[in-house]
C-alpha cells in the first residue's frame, strides 16, 4: 500500500510545498514536492504523491505568518494533509495561479534582474521583445492539418529509429563495460558535498546519512558510461560519481561521510 507523504515545509524563495515521506519512523525529507521519486529512498516505501505541490501567494503570505507559531504552523500543514487524503486519482495539484500569485512571480524576477544591474529600461525592453516573441511564435502555429500530419509522422519515424539505435548500442556496450555491480546489488548512497552543505545550512542534518539502496536497473549510454537505478527511480548514481556520492560497501560510505562532516566542522 503506497504511503501519503505529509506536508513539512514550503522551499526557499518559491511557492513549492516540501513533504517527509508518511511512513512511521522514517520522516524522509523530499528536496521539492513535486519530484518524480516513485519510492521513498530511506525506507523503500511506495510514495503516493496526488497531493498539492504547488501554493499560491495567498497560502504562502499565511505560512509566512505563522512560521514563529509553532501550534498554528501546525494547524495549517494538517489542513494541507487532510485536503492531500481527498485526492484518489494519484495526479500532483498546483493551487490556483490567483492574480497575487503573478503579480508576486513578476515582482520577485523584475527584483532579480535590478539586482543583477539590470535598469528599469532594460526590463521594459525585455517585456516587449517577449511580447512580440510571443506574437511571432503564435502566427507560426497557423499549420494546415495536413502539415501536422506529416510533421509528427516524421517525428516518429525519427524517435523509432532512435530507439532502435540506442538498442544496439545497449547490447553492444553490455559486452564492453566491466560493472562494479549486479541488479539486486545493494549499495551504500550519501549526499554529495553540496548537498551536504546545503542540508545542514537549512537544518536538515538529518538527511546527511547513509542511504541503503537496491540496484533495480542499469542503463547504459556511451562507452564507460552507465547508470544505477535504484529503488527510488532517479538517475542519481552516475558511474563517474562511483566512490563519490555511492559506494559498493557500507565502510567505504562511512569513511566518505566522515571526510563531509570533518569539511563541514571546518567551515563553521
Amino acid at each position: 500500500m503506497k504511503t501519503k507523504p505529509k506536508a513539512y515545509s514550503m522551499g526557499v524563495g518559491g511557492f513549492e510545498i516540501i513533504y517527509r515521506c508518511g511512513n512511521k519512523g522514517c520522516d524522509f525529507t523530499f528536496n521539492m514536492a513535486n519530484s518524480q521519486w516513485n519510492y521513498c529512498p530511506c525506507c523503500g516505501k511506495e510514495i503516493d504523491w496526488g497531493v498539492v505541490v504547488e501554493a499560491n501567494e495567498e497560502w504562502k503570505q499565511k505560512f509566512l505568518s505563522v512560521m514563529e507559531d509553532k501550534e498554528k504552523l501546525a494547524d495549517l500543514l494538517k489542513e494541507l494533509d487532510t485536503l492531500n487524503l481527498t485526492i484518489k486519482d494519484g495526479y500532483r495539484r498546483k493551487m490556483n495561479t490567483t492574480k497575487a500569485t503573478k503579480t508576486a512571480i513578476r515582482k520577485s524576477n523584475a527584483q532579480y534582474y535590478l539586482g543583477i544591474g539590470w535598469t528599469k529600461e532594460d526590463l521594459l525592453k525585455k517585456a516587449i521583445d517577449k511580447i512580440k516573441e510571443l506574437k511571432n511564435s503564435i502566427s507560426k502555429l497557423k499549420y494546415s492539418r495536413a502539415e501536422l500530419e506529416r510533421t509528427c509522422a516524421e517525428r516518429l519515424q525519427r524517435i523509432e529509429k532512435k530507439q532502435e539505435e540506442n538498442a544496439e548500442l545497449k547490447e553492444q556496450l553490455k559486452d564492453t563495460i566491466k560493472l562494479p555491480c549486479k541488479v539486486g546489488d545493494t549499495i551504500y548512497v550519501v549526499p554529495s558535498e553540496t548537498n551536504f552543505c546545503l542540508n545542514a545550512m537549512f537544518g536538515h542534518k538529518t538527511d546527511n546519512r547513509i542511504y541503503e539502496q537496491i540496484i533495480e536497473s542499469i542503463n547504459f549510454y556511451k562507452a564507460g558510461v552507465y547508470m544505477a537505478v535504484t529503488c527510488d527511480g532517479l538517475y542519481t548514481n552516475h558511474s563517474k560519481l562511483l566512490n563519490e556520492t555511492w559506494f559498493l560497501t557500507k565502510e567505504l560510505a562511512e569513511n566518505r561521510l566522515k571526510e563531509l562532516e570533518g569539511k563541514q566542522d571546518e567551515r563553521n
